[in-house]
């Protein structure tokens, strides 16, 4: 499908009265992308450590640096981090890279969790976690519709292929139109092997043209981490200035294309469902994508993320309103 045949598809021409969105352009004034030092970080030698077993031990500044650029206090902040020379520290060890994103996620889940008044591992949630490789467009959304989510993109080098990601700062959006973020996205039931939520139809073209920009400096030789705020609304009180996101340019250089990225959506003690954190906790357990639900035992989130560490297996965690 080419860029022009997805455009028409997700930015239909709307005619809304109170915004007047009707007839944009998606192709022009885009929003500009924060300066690179803002969101760019550069793992070093000396920012972890591996442990016996694979456990990866992460300093405490360097947690700090991402924690700072994903939550942002303010609108002018990225609310995302690129974090480059995984491959470098870790020797292109796929299972201690992906051992290095689920550590970074939990630290970052502890501190906001904590931030909001909901201590410990049952402020949050592995919600998913898998590698796939990612050959399709896709429209704005966002990997929950939660008060408090994290997705973590960790992309492998690429062959056959020119892509990269967007950012829509809905969070912008809502406040420059008097809206409320979760009235921005399509209501309804998320789905098991992927939590997207798209942002509705009538503000696709409007958003992608004034709010949106492409991360261009991913490099498709190296392994490269993306860590969005995903998050959408107000949870236990406070603010979350998160993003939607998406792909928007995709062009096959080769016969045999292939963008592999290692995926991880972390919800936070979010309200979003109307449960409790402990409530959301892993109790139910995690099913394997591409499996008969109706086959399998639930594993421990311990042994799903293992498995997704070790190999890559896609697990989604079961969860009471699916």
């Amino acid at each position: 499908m080419s860029v022009l045949s997805f455009y028409s598809i997700v930015t239909p021409t709307v005619k809304n009265p109170r915004f007047g969105f009707g007839g944009v352009d998606a192709h022009q004034n885009p929003r500009p992308m924060p300066e690179p030092d803002h969101y760019r970080l550069d793992l070093k030698p000396t920012d972890v450590r591996v442990l016996p077993g694979n456990r990866i031990k992460i300093r405490g500044r360097f947690v700090d640096a991402v924690y700072d650029r994903v939550f942002r206090q303010d609108l002018t902040g990225p609310g995302f981090s690129l974090i480059s020379g995984l491959d470098t520290v870790f020797q292109d060890q796929m299972p201690l890279i992906r051992a290095f994103q689920v550590a970074l996620g939990q630290h970052l889940a502890k501190r906001r969790s904590a931030e909001i008044g909901v201590a410990g591992e049952a402020g949050f949630t592995m919600k998913y976690m898998g590698r796939s490789n990612k050959l399709k467009l896709n429209p704005i959304h966002c990997d929950t519709k939660s008060t408090d989510s994290i997705a973590m993109m960790l992309y492998e080098p690429s062959k056959d292929i020119e892509a990269y990601p967007f950012f829509a700062d809905l969070s912008q959006f809502a406040e420059d139109h008097g809206l409320a973020p979760t009235d921005l996205l399509f209501p309804g039931k998320q789905v098991k092997s992927h939590y997207g939520n798209q942002l509705k139809k009538e503000y696709q073209a409007h958003v992608l043209a004034h709010y949106a920009y492409d991360l261009k400096d991913l490099n498709p030789k190296a392994v490269q981490l993306v860590v969005l705020n995903d998050s959408i609304g107000t949870n236990h009180g406070k603010s979350n200035l998160g993003h939607g996101h998406g792909v928007r340019h995709m062009a096959p250089t080769g016969p045999n294309p292939e963008r592999y990225f290692n995926h991880l959506v972390i919800d936070i003690a979010s309200r979003e469902l109307g449960q409790t954190a402990k409530a959301t906790s892993t109790k139910l357990g995690y099913y394997e994508k591409g499996l008969d639900e109706s086959l399998q035992t639930p594993v421990s989130a311990s042994m799903a993320i293992q498995r997704y560490i070790d190999s890559g297996r896609i697990y989604y965690r079961e969860s009471s309103n699916q």
